[in-house]
């Protein structure tokens, strides 16, 4: 239930920023804003509790995100709509439509050893030229894959490690 409550509100929002061409501002403050809520948890605590007039819990959110009106509105819709928990997974999947509607691709790249700043432009410009969008790139080290690299973006996993080739080999001389 998170991701559908996350991507109806996240669809309102993203829809109105392309029709008010706020899409950048909106963006920004609304990480800033989830920020606030994963640092602090008991701020959601507190606009849920039940004996805070709604109006209250407005005035605090408007002296808290005073930067974005749409992002204090959302928040003061997810109050009152007793949906406040539901602010990551609206920022999250307003930052998948923020991405998409960039040509921004999320990856992952796994290697057995840090990679070195050329060698990250290197991965970065020829995954770029391979699915034609702008790649932001996560880097995970995990020592068993013992070489090479894997990449993962969305459904897809380009498995170039040397384990995966070891494995490959060994299946095919037991065959």
């Amino acid at each position: 239930m998170t991701g559908q409550v996350g991507k109806v509100y996240a669809d309102a929002v993203f829809d109105l920023c392309l029709e008010e061409d706020t899409l950048e501002p909106v963006y920004k403050d609304l990480n800033a804003c989830a920020a606030v809520f994963r640092k602090e948890p008991g701020l959601a605590q507190l606009l849920e509790v039940p004996t805070i007039p709604l109006e209250e819990k407005r005035a605090l959110v408007e002296r808290l995100f005073a930067g974005n009106q749409t992002v204090v509105s959302l928040v003061c819709m997810l109050t009152q709509r007793q949906r406040i928990p539901y602010v990551q997974a609206v920022t999250d999947t307003f930052n998948d439509l923020y991405r998409e509607h960039k040509g921004i691709a999320r990856m992952t790249v796994t290697t057995c050893v840090p990679l070195r700043d050329t060698q990250r432009q290197q991965l970065i410009a020829a995954l770029q030229k391979k699915y034609g969008k702008q790649v932001e790139l996560t880097e995970r080290i995990d020592p068993a894959i013992l070489g090479g690299v894997i990449v993962q973006y969305g459904d897809t996993l380009l498995d170039n490690s040397v384990r995966s080739r070891l494995e490959a080999v060994r299946r095919q001389l037991k065959q």
